[in-house]
């Protein structure tokens, strides 16, 4: 093997070894992909993902929908946004589950409806550990206005530069994590795609054709039992 594959391959396995502490730094907040029909309302989830030693007592966000065109309509975040994720046991479970304040709970519309601001707090002001997959917030949309064309894409992301935007790692004011000098722990945000599809509607040529196939399926049947009937000798 030449010097300089094997260099290569030591390069490759430091990069790899770099990438993988780094994820593994963060929490990852993951928003998950989904799909609706024009016109109609949905959900899309958002995991919260932790290794060993990741804490939460409160949490705040924002999130944004892009992706609009002049043939897409609009997909909106609802006004009014229930609070199902705070009791949802899952897999995966609310990451507050049983130890939600209901005080603190909070998913509105961010003075336009493609923002949407909110946030949830441990009610013992504490924290809880965060070493798996957890649900984070379930985002309840809306598809307003006409869509040209069969389906069109939008993004779902989380807004990591907003003030809103933020997870404390023990709510707790007089203590903090061993060796954690900030509360505000790291993460890494991926998007997600919500696909809007045209209702699929006969043409009605479409229609009449499948008329006539019932139709003649009836008369079909009825042939059969006459012609049954005739040829069933006596007993």
């Amino acid at each position: 093997m030449s010097t300089a594959v094997i260099r290569r391959i030591i390069l490759a396995c430091i990069l790899s070894s770099v990438a993988t502490s780094q994820v593994n730094a963060d929490l990852i907040i993951d928003v998950q992909n989904a799909s609706l029909n024009a016109q109609g309302i949905g959900f899309v989830d958002v995991y919260l993902t932790g290794e060993v030693g990741d804490t939460l007592g409160a949490f705040g966000y924002e999130f944004n929908i892009a992706g609009a065109t002049a043939q897409s309509g609009d997909l909106q975040f609802r006004v009014v946004q229930l609070d199902s994720e705070q009791n949802e046991s899952g897999p995966p479970p609310y990451v507050f589950l049983g130890d939600t304040d209901p005080g603190s709970f909070n998913s509105v519309q961010g003075g336009n409806a493609v923002t949407l601001v909110g946030g949830d707090a441990l009610a013992s002001l504490d924290s809880v550990p965060v070493n798996g997959e957890f649900l984070l917030a379930r985002l309840e949309l809306q598809h307003v206005g006409p869509l040209v064309g069969t389906s069109h894409d939008f993004t779902v992301s989380l807004n990591a530069a907003s003030p809103f935007t933020f997870f404390d790692r023990d709510f707790d004011p007089g203590t903090n994590d061993p060796g954690v000098t900030d509360d505000y722990g790291s993460f890494t945000a991926l998007s997600g795609t919500v696909t809007v599809s045209s209702a699929a509607v006969p043409e009605p040529s479409s229609l009449a054709m499948l008329s006539l196939i019932a139709i003649g399926g009836s008369l079909a049947r009825k042939m059969r039992q006459k012609c049954s009937r005739k040829i069933a000798p006596d007993i």
